[in-house]
């Protein structure tokens, strides 16, 4: 534009091609959008000689989320991200929140193979001998070595990928107490809340509404869900299920939560 902020058509012509010495030019329109959408200190990438557009990075990945954009990405996404092992529940939903926070090439396996395994403390590492297995033996006892983890595990691994992927500066994880009232605060009032993950009995008809504990705090029928930073016309929670993809509609946030010290984590963009 000249000084009086009129297009100046010679330039705009130039538009696609070399025609500066470094400077990003852009078309208004392309310029309104980043100005309006693109936070401040978001990094690009400037690639030359691609062969089509599919060679472009997914842009949008560059957004810092917010709540709406939350919603919109689990109801388009979350079905693809379902648990791929019988016992994976914990390492789906870290695969989910590294989703929401634009880290989409990341697998379970590539989870797996870097979250800390074994023992029998989920408050140190993953228990699990066998994640295609189940949490009883075959006499009927339970086997506690076919657990999962608590949220200390999950907050360590999610936040080495965000250093990895250098999103630490945009979003924060941390493990929290949050009761349904909390939650309900979270959602209404902390623009910042992009949701959480919920421990909680998953198969109550199975396993019984205040299902058995062991000294380890481990809970007997132990689950996660993510908590949607949004409630329904009605106030309902809104939570996905790792294990079906599928989105419940719930009055509470989960069954036996008590039962975790409603412990759960929670995310969050960084003001």
């Amino acid at each position: 534009m000249d000084k009086d902020k009129r297009v100046i058509q010679t330039e705009a012509a130039k538009l696609g091609k070399p025609a500066s010495h470094g400077c990003i030019r852009l078309g208004v329109d392309d310029a309104y959008w980043f100005y309006t959408v693109v936070p401040d200190g978001s990094h690009f990438c400037v690639l030359v000689d691609f062969d089509s557009m599919s060679s472009l990075p997914d842009t949008k990945e560059a957004h810092r989320m917010d709540k709406a954009g939350v919603s919109a990405w689990l109801a388009a996404y979350m079905e693809e991200y379902r648990q791929a092992y019988a016992l994976s529940c914990e390492i789906a939903l870290i695969r989910a929140s590294l989703g929401v926070m634009g880290i989409r090439d990341v697998s379970e396996d590539d989870i797996l193979a870097t979250i800390p395994r074994g023992g029998t403390d989920p408050e140190r590492a993953f228990v699990c001998d066998d994640i295609q297995g189940g949490r009883r033996n075959a006499d009927g006892s339970i086997h506690w070595n076919n657990y999962g983890a608590h949220p200390p595990v999950v907050v360590a691994e999610l936040m080495r990928w965000m250093a990895e992927r250098g999103v630490a500066d945009r979003y924060v994880v941390r493990e929290m107490r949050a009761d349904d009232a909390k939650f309900r605060l979270f959602i209404v009032n902390d623009p910042s809340f992009l949701g959480a993950i919920v421990w909680l009995v998953g198969h109550p008809e199975s396993w019984g509404l205040h299902p058995q504990v062991n000294e380890r705090g481990m809970v007997l029928g132990e689950h996660v869900r993510f908590l949607e930073p949004a409630l329904t016309a009605d106030g309902r929670f809104r939570l996905w299920d790792p294990e079906t993809g599928k989105l419940i509609l719930a009055k509470e946030s989960g069954v036996a939560r008590d039962l975790f010290s409603f412990r759960v984590v929670g995310i969050f963009t960084k003001k």
